[in-house]
């Protein structure tokens, strides 16, 4: 028990954000366009039509870190399929 507890530790150091940074998880693979969708704790954002994905990624970045959020999704589903789910998403 004890080694799964260290081991656990040492895990959760890894991943912890350093010095007031961020971590960002990006969520790509098999789909056809940059992500459209983020998240942080529960904040939500999505990406407009003609916004690139860099100033996407940086305007979540930036709002996430204001709001102190250490940990950030950024991933989505093309834009052909968003249609399908968005309904179901609670964005606001």
């Amino acid at each position: 028990m004890r080694d799964l507890q260290r081991r656990l530790a040492a895990i959760e150091k890894r991943l912890a954000p350093h010095h007031g940074e961020a971590q960002v998880i990006e969520v790509r693979g098999g789909l056809f366009d940059d992500p459209r969708f983020a998240s942080a704790g529960e904040l939500r954002w999505q990406r407009a039509r003609d916004e690139s994905y860099a100033s996407f990624r940086s305007r979540v970045v930036g709002e996430a870190t204001a709001a102190v959020e250490p940990f950030i999704v950024v991933g989505g589903l093309p834009g052909r399929l968003e249609a399908l789910f968005s309904h179901r998403l609670p964005l606001e």
